[in-house]
């Protein structure tokens, strides 16, 4: 298969970069994105204080967010009966729910998650908003996440990548 020759987890999404190497998983790729164009707001660059901020929800999201995202959308990978399943899918909507918890309580911007404004955490976490099995349940006692991703909605970049992921049929 072509894409395992790129990226040979088969994990989405690749990014191939200026040199021709591909890497995956979305931290990582937004991450390098924000070094190599440091005055895109991607990435605190240091000496911001909002780096280490920045890289510890990151990876947060990235875990926990990984983690419950895919056994709510795909419990039949992990157990074979329904009933299994049904159960995974329980635990894992309780996690995604508390990781989305523990991400209201984090928020300092307004709108966005960082004091200094948009950058890459708050694209990623509003992909894992797109993935929620109830955003209206969602944002209802989660009033910061529920701004932060209206305000990343109304961004042209998020605009697109949604109508591109949408047109893919993923």
């Amino acid at each position: 298969d072509e894409y395992l020759k790129l990226l040979p987890t088969g994990h989405v999404p690749a990014l191939t970069l200026p040199d021709g190497q591909t890497i995956g998983e979305a931290a990582a790729a937004i991450t390098l994105l924000g070094e190599m164009y440091p005055d895109s707001s991607l990435t605190p660059m240091l000496p911001h204080a909002d780096r280490s901020k920045f890289l510890f929800w990151l990876n947060v999201v990235t875990t926990a967010g990984g983690s419950s995202g895919t056994r709510c959308g795909h419990p039949y990978r992990f157990v074979t009966s329904q009933s299994a399943q049904d159960e995974v899918l329980e635990r894992a909507r309780s996690d995604f729910d508390a990781m989305f918890d523990r991400l209201e309580r984090a928020i300092t911007g307004d709108p966005f998650f960082l004091t200094s404004g948009l950058s890459g955490l708050d694209f990623y976490i509003s992909m894992f908003v797109e993935w929620h099995y109830d955003q209206d349940r969602l944002f209802s006692n989660r009033p910061g996440l529920a701004s932060l991703y209206e305000a990343v909605g109304k961004t042209d970049a998020y605009v697109s990548a949604i109508a591109t992921h949408r047109s893919a049929g993923a």
